[in-house]
């Protein structure tokens, strides 16, 4: 995975953020701290299989050792437990294609670990490698959480969001 600076992160995020609330029914917040941008999305949904409801919360967060952002999630039961990463499989969140590659990723893996801005333990995706930016690659952050949220069930469309991000980046 390319590295991204700090700065090119926190730019990107605030216009995605934006683009995704305004413009794709997510209702996502940016948090602009100083030397800490960050984006939260937390949804309730309805599993008409089973009749009950689940919470997701997602964040993403710059991780400065490893020059990424990273996305962090959980998924609750009704009751407020959180759920594993099998319980979440069952849900019908996730796409049943999708399942075998979450529970058992290949390019990163799945840590629990405490999230950076609470004091509660949260599931962390982590790539196994990462490469530094080559000319002529640029690193996305469109790209990036389009490929991480099939993995947690969000449904993003790419090509939409890429569009708006690039008419706002001309008219900057």
């Amino acid at each position: 995975m390319l590295t991204v600076s700090y700065d090119i992160y926190a730019f990107q995020l605030k216009r995605l953020t934006h683009i995704l609330t305004n413009y794709h029914a997510q209702t996502w917040k940016f948090f602009d701290e100083p030397g800490n941008a960050f984006a939260t999305l937390t949804q309730t949904l309805n599993l008409w299989r089973t009749q009950t409801k689940v919470k997701r919360c997602t964040e993403i967060h710059y991780d400065k050792e490893l020059q990424l952002p990273l996305i962090w999630f959980n998924f609750y039961s009704i009751d407020g437990k959180r759920l594993s990463i099998d319980e979440i499989s069952e849900t019908d969140v996730i796409p049943s294609p999708i399942i075998p590659h979450l529970k058992e990723p290949v390019n990163f893996e799945i840590i629990s670990k405490d999230n950076p801005q609470k004091d509660e333990t949260y599931f962390c995706f982590v790539p196994l490698k990462t490469c530094e930016n080559q000319e002529g690659k640029e690193f996305s952050l469109v790209n990036w959480l389009y490929f991480f949220a099939q993995f947690i069930g969000i449904n993003i469309d790419v090509e939409m969001v890429t569009e708006f991000v690039e008419s706002w980046y001309e008219g900057i």
